[in-house]
């Protein structure tokens, strides 16, 4: 086919070594991605060999097969992979958000090497606030609200 590929773009800019340890690649692929590209996507695991990459993904069922099988492929290609899982804001309206859970996963070399010990801890604790925050807003959304008419 004849239709433009981002994927293997990607895969030249690695292969040409043009993918740097200072880099951060963001990959925000709509539903589609778990369903039609993730399986053949090989090039993630190879930009976080060199580079700092930043996955959004939107898994409409984490139990279903295709659930199931992005889990295995993380544990296979990105098992030092940082990830966070938002469930579906049901109540947003928001196409994406209101349908599917939000994976978030960030992978990159810098989170396995030992040198890095001591930044890596406080990203992980900034991470683990920003997901506290982030749980406050879905809560919310949860609550039942009573207000006086005015």
């Amino acid at each position: 086919s004849d239709a433009y590929d981002a994927y293997k773009a990607f895969e030249k800019i690695v292969d040409d070594g043009r993918l740097g340890e200072d880099d951060l690649v963001l990959i925000d692929p709509f539903a589609d991605f778990l369903k039609c590209k993730a399986k053949v996507c090989a090039v993630i695991p190879k930009m976080a060999e060199r580079a700092a990459v930043l996955l959004f993904a939107l898994n409409l069922n984490p139990r279903n097969s295709v659930g199931r099988r992005f889990e295995g492929l993380l544990k296979e290609h990105l098992p030092e992979g940082w990830r966070m899982t938002m469930p579906p804001l049901r109540f947003t309206g928001i196409r994406g958000e209101s349908k599917y859970h939000a994976e978030v996963v960030l992978a990159a070399c810098a989170l396995t090497d030992p040198d890095t010990a001591a930044p890596r801890r406080h990203l992980e604790r900034r991470l683990e606030k920003l997901a506290a925050y982030l749980a406050d807003i879905v809560a919310c959304q949860l609550r039942p609200r009573a207000a006086r008419q005015t």
